[in-house]
């Protein structure tokens, strides 16, 4: 019976002396500006290997990032000073089609500052999160992407497409941040809504265009269609469930985002009235 060989929290031994190679490497790039204990990094460089990996050869194209990311971790000063310069750039590369002000920056720049370096109350720094599959810098711009529309969900409430229709007043905030969040998405909302409606049937068209363009009440459709009062709201509840659905829908296949932080865009840009069917119908129909 052949014995399994030891490992080191579960990396094959000839696996973690090639790690101890790439620290090397690390190390003589970033030996000029700050310096990890050798063994520190290769336990760091251990804990991130992929389960399964039989060499480091993925771990090594990134780990220079590895090593700032260590270094962050570790509280080195002068890493932290390295990464908040490279952060400010990221932030400028990942938002630069949102035309942010100054003080919406700043704020994003002191939320992501928290996020990856400080961390929480039992949370540790989201740095450390960081496993070497990519870029630091490409990491970085997904997860400022991902906070920045994260403040979007938790400041924007659900907005019925009803309420769009009947151009409510604004009800958001006026956060420098979330205005230039729904000048970004506002027309990708827009497109989607158009690409919904154009999947309506010429009867759901009708319907809508009477009960938000003409105006006809909801009792005055009923005897018109000769439906009762509560099975014609119920139609028309039904239409704008599934219009919102398809918007949201259409609008995460465009923008490459998850379903959840669809939903909250089209929150956000509804919210301020940016978008409404009842102008659709009376631009289009």
């Amino acid at each position: 019976m052949t014995m399994a060989r030891e490992t080191n929290h579960g990396v094959d031994p000839v696996l973690a002396a090639e790690l101890a190679l790439v620290a090397k490497e690390a190390d003589t790039r970033w030996s000029a500006s700050f310096l990890i204990e050798p063994r520190a990094f290769v336990a760091y460089l251990t804990a991130r290997v992929a389960p399964g990996a039989q060499d480091a050869s993925e771990i090594r194209s990134h780990v220079a990032d590895l090593y700032l990311a260590c270094g962050c971790t570790l509280g080195i000063p002068e890493a932290v000073r390295i990464f908040e310069a490279m952060l400010g750039s990221q932030i400028a590369v990942a938002l630069r089609h949102m035309h942010l002000q100054p003080s919406a920056i700043d704020e994003l720049r002191q939320m992501m500052r928290e996020k990856l370096l400080v961390g929480g109350a039992g949370r540790a720094p989201q740095i450390a999160k960081y496993a070497g599959r990519g870029p630091l810098r490409g990491w970085m711009r997904v997860v400022i992407t991902r906070t920045a529309l994260n403040k979007l969900r938790e400041q924007t409430h659900e907005v019925s497409l009803e309420e769009a229709l009947l151009d409510l007043p604004a009800t958001g905030t006026c956060d420098p941040l979330l205005s230039c969040l729904r000048d970004r998405f506002g027309a990708a909302v827009d497109r989607a809504l158009e690409g919904a409606m154009r999947v309506l049937t010429v009867d759901q068209r009708v319907l809508l265009r009477q009960r938000f363009v003409d105006g006809v009440t909801t009792e005055q459709l009923a005897r018109l269609h000769r439906k009762h009062r509560i099975t014609m709201a119920r139609r028309i509840n039904a239409i704008l469930r599934a219009l919102r659905a398809r918007t949201e829908a259409l609008l995460a296949n465009e923008v490459g985002c998850g379903h959840s932080t669809a939903v909250s865009i089209v929150n956000l840009v509804l919210s301020q009235a940016h978008v409404s069917i009842r102008r659709y119908l009376e631009s289009h129909d």
